[in-house]
Order: structure tokens, then C-alpha cells, then sequence
């Protein structure tokens, strides 16, 4: 190919990938905090930019309230966890979702990770480890599984 047309193509590809870099910071959520809640799920989004997951908690006074989880792309999440997918999630399920919560005290976050009723842990943020540890103490799986993924990078 003739350079002149290498560069329009090369110029063109960059111009398309701009916007993917302009992306939201993770500042809206309290990193340093990791906290828990269980529910049923309402509605799992697996899609681009972000996937999310939204469940229906029951309150104090005994109602119910709609908190929304934000995790990474889809593909993200793949390569955090390959057990990952489009239907690993579906209405009505029982979950228990690690999150880092909203600094404005809404109701939802960044989710880490999300427990299954078949004891399955699906890590939704690379920091997921380290926030089962402070929740619940270092244990042999989440240990294991940190060395496994150490070994893939």
C-alpha cells in the first residue's frame, strides 16, 4: 500500500479509539470501603461500557429497594473471571454482592463480587480479593485463585 493511504488509515483508527479513552473515573465510589448485601436480582445488563447488575434488597422497615451495581465490560470481566457470561446472572436469582459503595449514599456501587447460591464467587473488579479478605479473612479458594490468575499475567 502507498504510505499516504497507511496514514489516513492509521489516523482514522486512532480517531475512533479516542473516545474510548475518555472515560469516567471511579471516583464516585468509595474504594476504601467494601461492604455486602444479599438480594434477588432484577435485571443483569451485560453490555458495553459497563455491564450491571440490579437487585431488589429487602429494608429494615421490611420493604424492598433497587440497588444498582456498575462492573466493567463485559470482556473485562471475562478476563477477570472466564466463568463470566451473558446468562451467568438471571431474574430472581439469590445473590450476595461485595461492593464499594457510592460516596453520594445511593443505593448501589462498584460491584467486587458476587456470591452464588451454588457457592460459586464470580470476581467482578480486580480489587475483589482483597476486599473478600477484609470482609471475611483470607481463605484457601480466594488464595488459590488469586495464585492461578497470578500465573496467566
Amino acid at each position: 500500500m502507498r504510505p499516504r493511504l497507511m496514514s489516513l488509515i492509521a489516523v482514522a483508527g486512532l480517531a475512533v479509539c479516542a473516545p474510548v479513552s475518555a472515560h469516567h473515573s471511579a471516583a464516585m465510589f468509595d474504594t476504601s470501603k467494601c461492604l455486602a448485601i444479599s438480594g434477588t436480582v432484577r435485571n443483569f445488563e451485560w453490555r458495553f461500557p459497563h455491564t450491571w447488575v440490579w437487585i431488589v434488597a429487602p429494608t429494615k422497615n421490611g420493604g424492598a429497594e433497587i440497588w444498582g451495581f456498575e462492573t466493567p465490560a463485559p470482556s473485562q470481566l471475562v478476563r477477570l473471571d472466564p466463568r463470566w457470561n451473558g446468562s451467568v446472572l438471571a431474574k430472581g436469582q439469590k445473590v450476595k454482592v461485595r461492593y464499594a459503595p457510592l460516596r453520594d449514599g445511593r443505593s448501589g456501587g462498584l460491584m467486587n463480587s458476587v456470591d452464588l447460591l451454588d457457592g460459586r464467587v464470580l470476581h467482578g473488579a480486580p480489587n475483589s480479593f482483597q476486599c473478600e479478605q477484609e470482609m471475611f479473612g483470607p481463605s484457601r479458594a480466594t488464595e488459590q485463585e488469586a495464585k492461578d490468575r497470578a500465573k496467566k499475567k
